[in-house]
């Protein structure tokens, strides 16, 4: 049986086809770590240890399934949905402050027509951005929906169309 040896000091390569990978490069590591010892890099890979089930206190659906977060700052922000087809349904946003001795979740945005689904993870496609102590934006996208930003201290759009980053608008010719 031939073996299949990687070091992956090569790094992560997302642009080569999947199908003609050098050994030594990856794709996309999820939940490991490479181990290094000062100069000693060698290479090796371990998981990361220390993931725990987590409930969202005061959350209306119990079987609503995380499919996202990011981190900025003092905030955790997740995303959940209970929806498990293709086309996608409601979506839930959330965010909790860690610098308090007792974190609660706090309920930022809610919509029927969010299309999150658990078929298009967001993961690693969201990014926090701090503008200052009122305005925090977070920028997202699942790979379905257009990317989507919203700032995780105001209340929320009133449609879900205005948390794209460019909403659909209708230009009139002035008179």
């Amino acid at each position: 049986m031939p073996v299949h040896v990687n070091t992956y000091d090569g790094g992560i390569d997302r642009d080569s086809s999947k199908n003609k990978y050098q050994k030594n490069c990856y794709y996309k590591m999820k939940n490991f770590r490479l181990i290094t010892f000062e100069e000693l890099s060698h290479g090796a890979v371990t998981s990361a240890k220390g993931n725990e089930i987590i409930s969202i206190s005061g959350a209306t659906n119990a079987d609503d399934i995380i499919i996202g977060h990011c981190s900025i700052r003092n905030y955790l922000v997740v995303w959940s949905t209970n929806c498990h087809n293709t086309t996608g349904g409601r979506g839930t946003i959330w965010r909790t402050d860690l610098s308090v001795a007792a974190p609660s979740w706090t309920k930022v945005y809610e919509s029927a027509t969010m299309m999150l689904t658990t078929k298009y993870p967001i993961y690693t496609e969201a990014i926090g951005y701090y503008e200052s102590d009122t305005v925090i934006k977070v920028y997202w996208t699942d790979n379905h929906n257009m990317i989507r930003f919203i700032d995780i201290l105001s209340t929320g759009p009133a449609s879900v169309d205005l948390l794209d980053i460019c909403p659909d608008v209708d230009f009139e010719v002035p008179t």
